[in-house]
C-alpha cells in the first residue's frame, strides 16, 4: 500500500487528540484520587503515569486509529499503523523534551499504541460495517 493512501491530516488530528484525551484522563485521575499537596500530587502523578501511559495510550491508540479508519474504503490498517506511530513519535518527543530517563516501560508502551493502531485499523475494516461515501 502506497504512502499515498495514507490520510495523514486525519491521523495527525486523531493522534493530537488521542494524546490530549490521555493527558486529561490522567489529570482527572490526579485531581479525584491524588493528594491535595502539590508536591505529592506531582509524585502520585508520576507513579499512576506508569500505568495509566501504558494502558490509556494504547486504548487511546485504539480508539483513534478506529476513528480515523472507520470511514474509509480501503487503507484501514495501513492508517491505524500510522495513528499508533504517530503516537510513539509524539510521545518520544515529549520523553525527550523532558529529560525523561530512559526506561524499557517507554519502549513497551510505545509498541502497545502501534500494535493497538493496528488492531483499530483492523476493527474498522470489519465487515458488516455501515457503507460510507469514499474519503
Amino acid at each position: 500500500m502506497s504512502t499515498q493512501s495514507i490520510r495523514w491530516g486525519r491521523v495527525i488530528i486523531g493522534g493530537i487528540i488521542a494524546e490530549v484525551a490521555l493527558i486529561l484522563i490522567l489529570i482527572a485521575l490526579v485531581a479525584t484520587f491524588g493528594p491535595s499537596e502539590p508536591a505529592s500530587a506531582q509524585a502520585f502523578a508520576e507513579r499512576l503515569g506508569r500505568w495509566v501511559g501504558p494502558v490509556g495510550g494504547a486504548l487511546c491508540s485504539f480508539l483513534a486509529a478506529f476513528c480515523v479508519a472507520r470511514p474509509l474504503t480501503s487503507g484501514n490498517r495501513t492508517n491505524g499503523v500510522a495513528v499508533g506511530v504517530f503516537l510513539a513519535i509524539l510521545d518520544v518527543v515529549l520523553l525527550v523534551a523532558s529529560h525523561a530517563p530512559f526506561m524499557w516501560l517507554f519502549v513497551v508502551s510505545n509498541l502497545g499504541k502501534i500494535l493497538a493502531g493496528y488492531i483499530g485499523g483492523v476493527a474498522s475494516s470489519r465487515p458488516g460495517k455501515i457503507p460510507q461515501k469514499p474519503a
